[in-house]
């Protein structure tokens, strides 16, 4: 099965990364790569350590060769506290 039939039929996160890495790794010095911090689950859902842990392997399994920015995957809105928002840009610009 191809990477992207599989991803469309039975879409997990882990499919999502390797679909992401895959493309980064074919084109990456041609395209970056923005988002995928996931605001539902991780900003708004999650604790504190989910959204440091999230921030840090996008960063570690996406950033190659410089190729991904980092965000959000959607805007961030009133659900998203103060607290989760801050802690996702301190895990950035501690890394």
């Amino acid at each position: 099965m191809h990477l992207l039939d599989k991803f469309y039929d039975e879409y997990s996160k882990e499919d999502a990364f390797e679909l992401l890495e895959y493309i980064n790794k074919q084109f990456g010095e041609y395209i970056s790569l923005h988002g995928n911090i996931g605001v539902e689950e991780v900003l708004i859902k999650g604790i504190k350590e989910q959204v440091k842990q999230s921030v840090i392997e996008h960063i570690n399994r996406l950033n190659i060769n410089g190729g991904y920015i980092i965000s959000s995957s959607h805007d961030i809105n009133q659900h998203v506290s103060i607290e989760k928002f801050i802690t996702m840009i301190e895990t950035i610009h501690s890394l």
